[in-house]
């Protein structure tokens, strides 16, 4: 709700949206491949969570933002 209210999506990891869609999308396969529903439904949330991810930076604004949110570590 904050997303929508503040219409950023800087508290958004879009790596992190990858990652997770990729991940769910192919254990939800492999258990689809199995017919095993105890692979299968706890991955499905993660397909639709992420596409959900992806439209909000779509509507919102560009993937990566101006500038980062953390600081990077001087070594």
């Amino acid at each position: 709700m904050d997303i929508m209210r503040s219409k950023s999506v800087e508290r958004l990891s879009f790596s992190l949206t990858v990652a997770t869609f990729f991940t769910s999308t192919s254990w939800t396969l492999y258990g689809l491949q199995l017919n095993d529903y105890y692979i299968m439904v706890p991955n499905t949330p993660g397909i639709f969570t992420s596409l959900i991810r992806f439209v909000l930076f779509w509507w919102f604004g560009a993937v990566i933002p101006n500038k980062p949110s953390y600081k990077l570590i001087q070594i």
